[in-house]
């Protein structure tokens, strides 16, 4: 539909893309499945943190509770279960993950400020 916001949605459909590549990228590199899978269950900081500067969007005290208790206790298993494993993680690898979850907050910004748009405008997607 031309009466979308087309900059909002490319925007949205690159940062997916790019996050889904740089995730693969950084297993590429040397980062250990382990660290990635950790990275990315930390999703919801960066996405919170992108709806927050890009959308505009505000958390209560609750909510950013809840998400550090979330990404807490999935850290804490992740690590637990990862604990006798070695691995070497390169800094490449690094870069890539860190990259990826910028893409993520990237992302929750820009989709929420398109829900706002198309609400304001009273449209659905």
């Amino acid at each position: 539909n031309s009466n979308l916001p087309q900059q909002l949605l490319a925007m949205s459909g690159l940062g997916q893309v790019m996050s889904k590549y740089c995730l693969s990228a950084s297993l590429a590199a040397g980062l250990s499945f382990p660290v990635a899978t950790l990275a990315k269950s930390a999703k919801m900081v960066p996405v919170m943190i992108g709806s927050l500067i890009f959308g505009g969007q505000t958390f209560s005290t609750r909510q950013i509770s809840q998400a550090a208790a979330i990404v807490g206790g999935t850290s804490l298993v992740t690590l637990g279960e990862g604990s006798g494993k070695s691995g070497s993680n390169s800094a490449a690898g690094i870069a890539f993950v860190l990259a990826a979850l910028g893409c993520d907050g990237l992302v929750g910004g820009v989709q929420k400020r398109l829900k706002v748009q198309c609400k304001a405008q009273n449209r659905k997607l």
